[in-house]
């Protein structure tokens, strides 16, 4: 069974200031290179001095984002400054992220992204070796934790903002801040936009790859082989995209919406078939690719393959951050953590439910 630690995510008791505000925050890169010291410490000092008016004037009490040398480093040094609670999303695990997205910046950003991660509330890394160092993984971090923070502000009855440093294009790829804040914005959500001091590093020469179809809903089903053959037989889950044979005691389907795929799991949990037999199920969410397979395989929970107890709907973490952003009637109450078969640690898993009931409906 799950570890219930406190039966809800650390940070959401009752009582953690309600009143102030959730933000996810996004801002661009800085390249050493391209700067004198004297200058880009200068850039520096202004961004952090207007960030941190700004983080006091709309009172912030939890932030989400990643560590990127730059604009994100100097908004999470300033929410911990004002006794923020700091979530680091990164898009892959540390050393490839710090790689692509710290490293340029020099030494002395590589030292505040280790004091930052050493006084981060949590750290959260993507990466379960099924996402390549890409545009389509930094934007699924984006989404990631722009999701999170929607919906840690439901939890508290908060209001979620975002924070972006930007220079006002939107880069022409599927990633950058430029593109969260435009989607941010256009769901009718609080943006703060605060303008970037310096010049964005200019694009790699590179031939620009083709965005993907967006995130694909999945669902995946475990248990004994007779009862996964009379499951498919049954037609498994309905409003299906593909179905898909993970091996003898797997099943897989992909869906077109996240409300499809919790609606699929919760009618097998309340079925028949899982009242007779045991069944794992769980919700995950991934980056759509050119197959069905490939689209599986890049999913969180897929690559984990985690122990989930059998005849509940749970869903996986990134599932519950699309849904809050895309799905305002679903709800992901927190169950615990589940071990994984791919010895990368445990997974956080929630149940599925609709607003206002105990189970999705």
């Amino acid at each position: 069974m799950p570890d219930p630690i406190l039966g809800r995510p650390a940070g959401s008791l009752p009582g953690r200031r309600p009143q102030r505000k959730v933000v996810c925050y996004s801002g661009h890169l800085l390249n050493a290179r391209d700067l004198e010291p004297s200058i880009q410490r200068a850039y520096i000092s202004h961004l952090a001095d207007a960030v941190a008016e700004l983080l006091e004037r709309i009172g912030v009490g939890w932030g989400y984002g990643a560590l990127a040398c730059g604009a994100d480093l100097v908004i999470a040094e300033a929410l911990l400054e004002a006794g923020a609670e700091l979530h680091a999303v990164l898009p892959f695990r540390s050393p490839d992220f710090i790689a692509s997205s710290v490293a340029a910046g020099g030494k002395d950003w590589l030292t505040r992204f280790d004091r930052c991660l050493e006084r981060a509330h949590r750290l959260i890394e993507l990466d379960r070796s099924c996402y390549p160092v890409c545009d389509e993984s930094y934007y699924l971090g984006n989404r990631f934790f722009a999701g999170l923070a929607v919906r840690r502000a439901r939890e508290l009855d908060a209001e979620a903002a975002m924070l972006a440093v930007w220079d006002g294009v939107i880069s022409q790829g599927i990633a950058g801040t430029g593109r969260m804040a435009a989607e941010w914005a256009a769901a009718g959500r609080p943006l703060h936009r605060l303008p970037c001091p310096w010049r964005r590093p200019a694009p790699e020469n590179k031939a620009s790859a083709p965005s993907p179809a967006g995130f694909l809903p999945a669902l995946f089903c475990e248990g004994e082989p007779e009862v996964m053959d009379e499951l498919s037989l049954l037609g498994g889950a309905s409003a299906r995209i593909d179905e898909l044979r993970l091996g003898p005691s797997r099943l897989a389907w992909t869906f077109a919406s996240i409300a499809a795929a919790a609606a699929g799991a919760v009618a097998i949990a309340t079925g028949d078939l899982c009242r007779r037999h045991r069944i794992g199920i769980l919700c995950d969410v991934g980056l759509a690719g050119s197959t069905p397979e490939l689209s599986l395989k890049r999913a969180w929970g897929a690559a984990a393959h985690p122990e989930c107890p059998a005849g509940i709907a749970f869903a996986t973490e990134p599932f519950t951050a699309e849904a809050a952003l895309v799905d305002a009637s679903i709800d992901c109450e927190y169950a615990g953590r589940v071990p994984s078969r791919d010895d990368s640690g445990p997974l956080t898993v929630y149940v599925l439910r609709a607003r206002g009931t105990t189970h999705l409906s």
